[in-house]
């Protein structure tokens, strides 16, 4: 399938974008100023997690996360202007932290290095802080090995 006025980019948009574009590229390309449908909101990012309970008291009681919605399946969690779903899968956990992982939660504090050592004295593996800017942001592990990261972004 080909995108509507793909023949009228350039070759090297063209190449870039391949046959299927995303429609900011073809919308960017070629000079049309809006998109055709209404901008998207984040609805919730879902976490795939073995040991459902743990995860929920990991993510309610120690990062404060509000419990929405709960079931045999999955935990609903509010994070502030998101949300974040815990669904239960039935896979061996893995040993290692998943730094190789496509997802990280990223939640906000407006004190990194206090949330830092919070978490820390209650036994949870945190790396370095590090700055960016006038950004602060620090990367932990889960009980499962996911990545997350506490930012003042």
């Amino acid at each position: 399938m080909r995108w509507p006025r793909h023949a009228m980019l350039s070759p090297a948009v063209r190449h870039a974008a391949g046959d299927i574009a995303p429609l900011a590229v073809l919308f960017a390309a070629s000079g049309m100023s809006r998109c055709m449908i209404s901008p998207m909101r984040l609805a919730q990012a879902i976490l795939f997690v073995n040991d459902l309970s743990r995860m929920k008291a990991f993510y309610s009681a120690l990062l404060g996360l509000a419990v929405i919605e709960e079931t045999d399946g999955y935990v609903r969690l509010d994070a502030g202007g998101g949300v974040v779903m815990l669904h239960a899968i039935r896979e061996p956990p893995s040993p290692t932290p998943r730094q190789d992982s496509f997802l990280k939660l990223a939640f906000h504090a407006d004190d990194v290095i206090a949330v830092r050592a919070a978490l820390l004295a209650q036994g949870v593996q945190m790396r370095d802080p590090h700055s960016f800017g006038a950004a602060t942001f620090c990367d932990g592990v889960d009980p499962e090995g996911n990545i997350f990261q506490i930012t003042t972004r």
